[in-house]
């Protein structure tokens, strides 16, 4: 639901007939200020929710406090502008908590990793560095993404039993490719599994389980990201994982994207250019042939029997439908 804003001035007025008017209709005290007709405005509904991200904008704590005491509730992106505050961030934070705000619901405690301060007091309050939204994400996994080795320290340290959030796929995906490995290694120490897909709890599987996805081994040979590959080898990824839609391995596997992208190489800088191939394309066989021998080395790894264990899955995945 988009926000609602009203002019700057607007506001003071509906301060001031709220306080004028502690028993009336707030919604029509807010349709008596907007420039379009009651009935337009209506059909688009908003809820005074959708007011509170500018109110809190503009820094109008007694009217917030007002309109959370009617009966407004609070949505993310009112925590996220309250978070942002540079100096009142946890006055208003409070405010929002003490009148319902779910300091665990969906990634609202992620809004303020940027700001170590208030992660502690966000943690101080019981936040939960493990909260899942429907996609699996938690705030530590965000941190993971994006945030300084420092924070998912803290963080962790808080979250140890963590195994949600699939953080080391998430690490893969940091740049630049050092500052990932790094975030790999620091992550093995601490025993975090090596190759967590997506979407493995109940809640985001149902929504999420047919579609195609891999280890964070593969998504690293995706993305050409070698160093980082081997990296994760060294550590015991699976290089033989394949690719899972409902739980059923349906391949490719890290090791099959790696055969193809030496194939590629096949295909020489020259050729490339006279095919008028993109410079991105040139720089990733070049990036290939650079790793070509250690790929090779790390290909040289015996594959493991899996063919069984697929028919197993895909009994089982047989067997699932059919009582369903």
């Amino acid at each position: 639901m988009s926000e609602l804003s009203l002019p700057i001035y607007q506001y003071d007025v509906l301060l001031e007939r709220l306080r004028s008017d502690p028993d009336g209709d707030v919604r029509q005290h807010v349709l008596d200020l907007t420039h379009e007709p009651g009935r337009e405005a209506m059909e688009k509904g908003w809820a005074l929710s959708t007011l509170l991200p500018n109110i809190i904008r503009h820094e109008m704590y007694e009217l917030l406090l007002l309109l959370l005491r009617r009966g407004a509730t609070v949505g993310g992106q009112a925590v996220k502008l309250a978070a942002g505050r540079p100096s009142t961030a946890t006055y208003y934070l409070d405010t929002l908590f003490a009148h319902g705000w779910d300091i665990n619901h969906a990634l609202a405690s992620s809004f303020a990793l940027h700001n170590p301060s208030l992660t502690g007091w966000l943690l101080e309050m019981r936040a939960d560095p493990n909260a899942s939204c429907d996609t699996e994400y938690t705030p530590l996994s965000i941190a993971v993404r994006q945030e300084p080795l420092e924070t998912i320290q803290f963080l962790l340290e808080h979250a140890k039993d963590s195994e949600s959030g699939h953080l080391v796929y998430c690490a893969t995906e940091r740049e630049p490719e050092s500052e990932s490995i790094r975030i790999i290694r620091f992550l093995h120490q601490h025993w975090k599994p090596i190759d967590d897909m997506f979407w493995q709890d109940k809640r985001s599987f149902r929504n999420r389980g047919r579609i195609l996805r891999g280890t964070p081994l593969h998504n690293a040979c995706e993305l050409y990201n070698f160093e980082t590959v081997l990296a994760l080898l060294e550590l015991g990824a699976d290089i033989d994982g394949a690719c899972v839609r409902d739980n059923v391995g349906v391949g490719p596997s890290p090791r099959e994207v790696i055969e193809t992208k030496l194939r590629e190489l096949s295909a020489s800088r020259e050729d490339a250019v006279g095919r008028g191939a993109a410079s991105w394309q040139i720089a990733d066989r070049k990036r290939t042939a650079w790793y070509a021998p250690a790929l090779e080395r790390a290909l040289l790894k015996p594959r493991m029997a899996r063919i069984p264990k697929q028919h197993q899955q895909r009994d089982e995945a047989a067997d699932t439908a059919v009582r369903t």
